[in-house]
C-alpha cells in the first residue's frame, strides 16, 4: 500500500466496509464494481456522497471499497461511516464537520438476540379464534352460522379454543 493510502473500516447493522483512500481523481469502486452499478438507487449514492460533500472534498481521493454482510442499506451505511473516518484520519479538522452532520457515529440498529425471557422470542399465546385478531377456522364459521344451520332443538355449539397443537376443539352441547 502507498505510504499516501489511508485505509478505515466501518461498521452498521451486520455489514462491515473496509475502504482505501488514494489521491487521485475521484474514482470510486465497490467490490470490484463501479459505484453506479453496485448501488443503482440515487438514495443510496447520496448516503454514500454525503461524508465526501461535507468536506468539499469530492473528485480529490479514488476510493476502494471491500463491503460485505446485510443488506443494500446497512452496506450503504458502512461504506459511509468507513470514508467519513478515512477523511478523519487524512485530516483532523474534518472531524467537526463530519460530527455536526451525524457522520462520525455508527447507528445502533442491530438485531438483538432472542432471550427466553423477551417477548418476542417466544411465538406467543394463541388467542381464541373468535375473538378479535384471532386466527380464524372452520369451526368459528360453524358457531356464527349454526342459528341458521342447527335446528333449535338441536345443539348448541360452544366458542372454539385454539391450542397449541393448530387445531381446535368444538364441543356440541345437548340441551
Amino acid at each position: 500500500m502507498h505510504p499516501q493510502n489511508t485505509l478505515a473500516v466501518g461498521r452498521r447493522k451486520t455489514s462491515v466496509a473496509r475502504v482505501i483512500l488514494a489521491p487521485g481523481a475521484g474514482a470510486i469502486t465497490i467490490n470490484k464494481k463501479s459505484f453506479e452499478q453496485y448501488f443503482p438507487l440515487e438514495t443510496m449514492r447520496r448516503q454514500v456522497m454525503k461524508p465526501l460533500e461535507v468536506t468539499q472534498s469530492a473528485g480529490k481521493y479514488d476510493i476502494r471499497v471491500n463491503v460485505e454482510g446485510g443488506g443494500v442499506s446497512g452496506q450503504a451505511g458502512a461504506v459511509q461511516l468507513s470514508i467519513a473516518r478515512a477523511l478523519v484520519s487524512l485530516n483532523d479538522e474534518h472531524r467537526p464537520l463530519l460530527r455536526a452532520a451525524g457522520l462520525m457515529t455508527r447507528g445502533r440498529n442491530t438485531v438483538r438476540r432472542k432471550r427466553a425471557r423477551d417477548s418476542s422470542s417466544q411465538r406467543g399465546n394463541r388467542r381464541g379464534c373468535c375473538f378479535p385478531r384471532g386466527r380464524i377456522h372452520r369451526f368459528c364459521v360453524l358457531k356464527v352460522l349454526s342459528p341458521f344451520i342447527l335446528p333449535d332443538s338441536a345443539a348448541s355449539v360452544t366458542p372454539c379454543v385454539m391450542t397449541a397443537g393448530g387445531e381446535g376443539s368444538r364441543r356440541i352441547n345437548s340441551t
